[in-house]
């Protein structure tokens, strides 16, 4: 690991976001340079400019504080929209899946828009910290603006809570494997009749609350994908309870404290649900009741 040098430059001051890593929703990256990124801020080689675009002409770009530069290439980063394709020509069936889509029913909009406020009541109830969070500055909606993902658990649309449908990886986590080993889970034991959800306008209020803390916890999220890099572990205790396991993997409270989960901690994750359901059995039919 390379040793950090302390941050004094006046060019590495203007790379350093002006908000707090915990606010953000994108705060992960990885270093994978041979040399410290940071060197070529100090010396120069690379220059930060922070300013609004005026104008682009072949090479050369205008800002608006009248500085122009020339340049070899333009990189864009403005996202991607959400939406899943698969049910866009069916207006009313994509409102319903709570998928991302640009028409809903005025029905539709003050039922979300009651159940949100409620919601926000709630988150900062339960978080008063997020009371505390900066302001972004107001960036002007798209005209086609997609509504967000309104999912249970960000996976089973609450108007077809049938062990019909569900939509997993909507969540965008900082534990890929080991939160898809219980979010599988979790839907196999959904889809098999062997987990029972709350009533549909439970399973709306705790939709709506997933949604907006999401949205508070990390500023300036839109309607992106739901974002729980920070946050995937408590996600993943409510998983684990809903299919009656434990979900401390560890052996003692030492560890629990003290050493990071992995996806090593739940590979018999599913044995033990199993077991739970008395679907493991020896040769002779009987159930097996431990590991």
């Amino acid at each position: 690991m390379i040793p950090m040098k302390p941050l004094v430059n006046d060019n590495i001051q203007k790379a350093i976001p002006d908000i707090a890593p915990f606010w953000l929703y994108h705060p992960i990256g990885i270093d994978n340079y041979d040399v410290n990124i940071y060197d070529y801020l100090r010396n120069g080689d690379i220059e930060v400019v922070r300013d609004t675009i005026i104008s682009l002409e072949e090479s050369k770009i205008k800002l608006a504080s009248n500085p122009s530069y020339r340049t070899d290439a333009v990189i864009f980063g403005t996202g991607w929209k959400s939406r899943i394709s698969l049910f866009s020509e069916n207006r009313e069936l994509e409102m319903q899946l709570g998928l991302p889509s640009a028409f809903y029913t005025e029905e539709y909009i003050q039922k979300w828009r009651a159940l949100e406020a409620e919601a926000d009541r709630k988150v900062f109830a339960m978080n008063p910290v997020l009371r505390h969070a900066p302001k972004l500055p107001t960036i002007p909606p798209s005209t086609q603006e997609l509504g967000p993902f309104r999912l249970y658990h960000h996976t089973v649309p609450t108007d077809f809570a049938d062990r019909s449908i569900a939509f997993l990886g909507v969540a965008q986590t900082a534990g890929t494997i080991h939160y898809g080993l219980v979010m599988a889970l979790w839907t196999a034991a959904y889809f098999s009749g062997r987990l029972d959800l709350p009533s549909k306008e439970e399973m709306e209020r705790i939709a709506a609350y997933e949604l907006r803390f999401n949205q508070i916890r990390h500023l300036g999220i839109r309607n992106e994908f739901p974002i729980i890099y920070s946050d995937f572990m408590s996600t993943m205790t409510t998983l684990l309870k809903e299919l009656g396991l434990s979900p401390w993997m560890k052996n003692g409270w030492f560890h629990e404290i003290f050493q990071p989960y992995t996806c090593h901690d739940y590979r018999d994750l599913n044995k033990k649900w199993m077991l739970k359901e008395n679907l493991v059995r020896n040769r002779e039919g009987a159930p097996i009741v431990s590991l």
